[in-house]
């Protein structure tokens, strides 16, 4: 497997979330729905208290503090297990694809066993690159967006100088603490704060449906997909959400349109989506063709 020298994965997955990167094939769920439902029954132990930061007023259309969503994001994900879709799309008004990053990965309780899946496209970028931790090895491959997992040539994650990266070392992007999450929640003036009645299976949270598309600082949004928002103008945006009386966002999309100074308009929607919090078992895919792969539980 040890061939080449690799660089640490750390830098490709820690851009993803700071906002450098989409539409593509990632299987889940449609946003917002609710299938496979039940009444919430949960014991009183697994209830989330009432008296949480995070405490909307559906009546009043009152959200709360945005900061408390990256609290309760690290709060509830480090430690366990979850699985992770992440998708930031940036397009041109013809539909040229300005920036696409897809992500689909699982992360185990052990932060050294995780499975990842990162494909981006764009105007200077056309790559994917996957990544397995198997709790004391690394291994990698990349290649052309699109490349089969298959066909990928797996080796060792090494340093310049030739060290083995730790697996814990190699992945930042874990989005415990996703600073795009409260961007978007402080750039927008939240006006439609709902109970929902009904959850999905496997979540025994008290849920709320939030939605919102009077932004209120323009700067801040588009900073969330570009290096540099200064300027210009933000129109068509949405934000929608599920989140859990402690403030833990489930799901979040957003997506709005950039105008430039220069009159350029580029379109982004972003989407993110926590699942199967706490069950998540960590396999490599058998396609993946790591000798002596191994199922792990989460």
């Amino acid at each position: 497997m040890d061939r080449r020298p690799w660089l640490a994965l750390a830098l490709v997955l820690s851009m993803v979330l700071a906002g450098c990167g989409g539409t593509a094939g990632v299987q889940t769920r449609d946003p917002f729905s609710v299938p496979e439902t039940s009444a919430p029954d949960p014991a009183e132990d697994d209830l989330v208290p009432v008296d949480a930061p995070f405490s909307p007023d559906p009546t009043e259309n009152v959200l709360g503090d945005p900061s408390v969503f990256l609290d309760s994001q690290a709060t509830r994900l480090d430690g366990t297990s979850y699985t992770l879709d992440y998708e930031l799309d940036v397009r041109y008004e013809n539909g040229t694809t300005w920036n696409n990053v897809v992500v689909d990965a699982q992360f185990a309780r052990n932060r050294s066993i995780y499975v990842s899946n990162v494909t981006q496209r764009g105007r200077s970028l056309n790559v994917t690159r996957l990544a397995y931790g198997n709790g004391s090895v690394l291994y990698a491959a990349q290649g052309t967006a699109g490349l089969s997992p298959a066909a990928a040539n797996f080796s060792v994650v090494r340093t310049v100088d030739g060290a083995p990266v730790e697996p814990s070392e190699g992945v930042t992007l874990r989005a415990l603490r996703p600073e795009f999450l409260y961007n978007g929640f402080a750039s927008m003036n939240v006006a439609d704060v709902r109970e929902l009645d009904r959850t999905p299976a496997g979540i025994r949270d008290q849920l709320f449906y939030v939605r919102a598309t009077e932004v209120t600082q323009p700067d801040t949004l588009a900073n969330d997909a570009f290096s540099n928002g200064e300027g210009v103008q933000v129109e068509n945006a949405t934000l929608e959400a599920i989140v859990a009386s402690d403030g833990f966002v489930h799901e979040y999309s957003i997506r709005y349109t950039v105008v430039r100074e220069d009159g350029t308009r580029l379109h982004v929607s972003r989407r993110l989506v926590y699942r199967h919090v706490g069950s998540t078992n960590v396999t490599v895919p058998s396609t993946w063709g790591i000798d002596n792969a191994t199922v792990t539980r989460g």
